[in-house]
């Protein structure tokens, strides 16, 4: 039980202190993805705080899941790999409210990763 207490300090620990999640940004983007055929056929939308995208995807289990991808990741896979027109609007609020926003973000995709390992724990069992 220490060692997994230990374990989910240190990831978030390593979490908020990597730059590439705990940016001090004064702007985020607004990304919209165009429409593919099938299941894509509504678009994509998500946000973009420096290089890191968040967005969600509804997967197999019936759930929809919050991704948090890099930019790079995340364009190379719309843009490149589905070739799909990617928009993005730069929006500027004020700097305290970019970093609440990104926190919450942060926050949730923490505990909804901890919430999904915990509902796969149970079905296993």
């Amino acid at each position: 039980m220490k060692h997994k207490l230990f374990a989910l300090f240190l990831t978030f620990f390593i979490l908020l202190r990597n730059p590439l999640f705990s940016q001090n940004l004064d702007s985020f983007e607004y990304i919209y993805v165009d429409s593919n055929s099938g299941q894509s056929s509504g678009g994509h939308s998500a946000l973009k705080f420096g290089n890191c995208v968040y967005h969600f995807q509804y997967y197999p289990d019936k759930i929809f899941h919050l991704i948090r991808d890099p930019w790079f990741n995340f364009r190379y896979t719309y843009n490149i790999l589905e070739n799909r027109s990617i928009y993005l609007t730069k929006i500027f609020p004020s700097k305290e409210s970019v970093q609440l926003i990104e926190r919450g973000f942060n926050r949730f995709f923490i505990v909804h990763e901890k919430h999904l390992t915990n509902l796969s724990n149970i079905k296993k069992e």
